[in-house]
């Protein structure tokens, strides 16, 4: 299926691996597709060809000119355009390279147009550290009160280059009770909104709960938002004053994340929320 979708690329340009990330859902379609390319690849070329349907596309390059075997420009794709990271196309990534190509390293570098992550494999497990992500305290937008329907909210924080509104709704807060109004967002286009998060201080300390909205992507909602954890692991980590955190995100997937919050970088454990099924394509 995959290999038709790119068959007039010639073979020494582009090596193609499929792999299916599921997450303990029955008929699971796939998540991501991954391509391990050759260096110089036109990555943008490459998702103009892909026919992935609603997966997300992840192409690695190794690095030229990296003094290091274990470095890959990478970019993430979704079938309407580039996403600026995405932690779950990561995380696949990272398994492939690990499984497919011999490394004198337990330490992959995804080297992105704007944002770098590390992957470690520890045993048969597997960590990603994300960027942290700083936010500032904004006055929630109207459209964001009146597309979520809320009435009331503990703070809104944003952050400018991920163009990201954060809104941290009262204690006890049943997230799946709200329901936004994605119609309404469609129409926002123009505001330059990437994604909206809704979150809320969990139970247990040092736990917090999450939704992930992108409908300017064409996704109203995603399944697994791993990369929200940079600029949700340093927020609750000032909330709950510790570094150690775990983080659920309540989408049909319910993944869940154990987060330790560093200067460097937020690890998240990968192996804690997915389970990894891989096809090679022929």
């Amino acid at each position: 299926m995959y290999q038709k979708q790119i068959e007039d690329m010639n073979d020494s340009e582009l090596s193609t691996i499929e792999v299916t990330v599921t997450f303990d859902r029955p008929s699971d379609g796939g998540l991501h597709d991954v391509v391990i390319a050759s260096p110089g690849s036109n990555a943008t070329e490459i998702w103009r060809r892909w026919g992935g349907g609603d997966r997300i596309l992840v192409v690695a390059n190794p690095s030229e000119g990296a003094t290091e075997s274990a470095v890959y420009d990478t970019r993430w794709f979704s079938p309407s355009g580039e996403i600026e990271l995405c932690g779950s196309g990561a995380i696949a990534a990272a398994q492939v390279i690990f499984r497919r190509t011999p490394l004198g390293s337990d330490q992959v570098y995804l080297r992105g147009i704007h944002h770098n992550i590390t992957a470690a494999r520890v045993g048969q497990d597997l960590r990603i550290r994300l960027p942290n992500f700083d936010t500032t305290t904004c006055t929630l937008p109207s459209f964001v009160q009146e597309g979520l329907g809320i009435v009331e909210w503990v703070t809104c924080v944003t952050n400018h280059d991920l163009r990201t509104v954060v809104v941290q709704l009262p204690a006890g807060t049943d997230l799946l009770s709200v329901q936004p109004d994605f119609r309404q967002f469609g129409a926002t286009r123009h505001v330059g909104l990437e994604a909206l998060i809704v979150t809320v201080k969990g139970d247990d300390p040092g736990t917090f709960d999450y939704r992930y909205f992108t409908p300017w992507h064409g996704l109203d909602e995603s399944p697994v938002a791993v990369s929200a954890n940079g600029l949700l692991g340093p927020f609750w980590q000032c909330r709950w004053n510790q570094a150690s955190l775990i983080g659920r995100q309540l989408s049909d997937l319910r993944p869940s994340f154990i987060l330790q919050v560093e200067a460097e970088g937020t690890w998240v454990d990968a192996k804690s929320s997915l389970n990894h099924e891989f096809r090679e394509s022929v």
